[in-house]
């Protein structure tokens, strides 16, 4: 077992594209607490869940029917042409704005807002929004650009 309260360790997990930063960007797996992060359990791919490689979860202080909860099937992106639409209209808007982008504040804040999407619409594996279909590392550039659900 990996000791996450190891900072250069935890420091390393962030970095790996495959796993999630934090719960608040887990979603396959609902209930339970987590034996790394000592909190609820809301993904197979949280930082615990993905070093075991395992379908169940290792807790800490909770009876086993705690987390026996059924997988949750992740949002779908919308339809590649949705997608299209979206990436065209955004485009449109960057050279309409003079290709006006964001200071590196407000790019930091946007991105923050999307890890921790209020409405679970990020995808951490794809660094993408469910909503819109949108690279969520690209859009918080545009300063023509809005979140589809209204965070910023």
């Amino acid at each position: 077992m990996i000791d996450l309260s190891d900072a250069a360790v935890l420091a390393a997990y962030r970095e790996r594209p495959d796993v999630v930063a934090s719960l608040g960007d887990c979603r396959s797996l609902a209930g339970g607490g987590c034996a790394k992060h000592g909190g609820p359990v809301e993904t197979l791919r949280c930082l615990a869940c993905f070093d075991r490689g395992e379908s169940d979860v290792e807790l800490r202080g909770l009876p086993s029917s705690s987390y026996a909860m059924p997988l949750v099937e992740p949002p779908a992106y919308p339809s590649l042409a949705t997608q299209a639409g979206n990436l065209a209209g955004a485009a449109a808007r960057f050279v309409a704005s003079g290709l006006a982008t964001v200071p590196r504040e407000e790019y930091d804040r946007r991105r923050a807002i999307c890890r921790a999407c209020p409405t679970n619409q990020y995808d951490a594996a794809q660094d993408r929004c469910f909503r819109c279909g949108c690279l969520a590392s690209v859009k918080p550039w545009g300063a023509a650009e809005r979140c589809p659900d209204g965070h910023w």
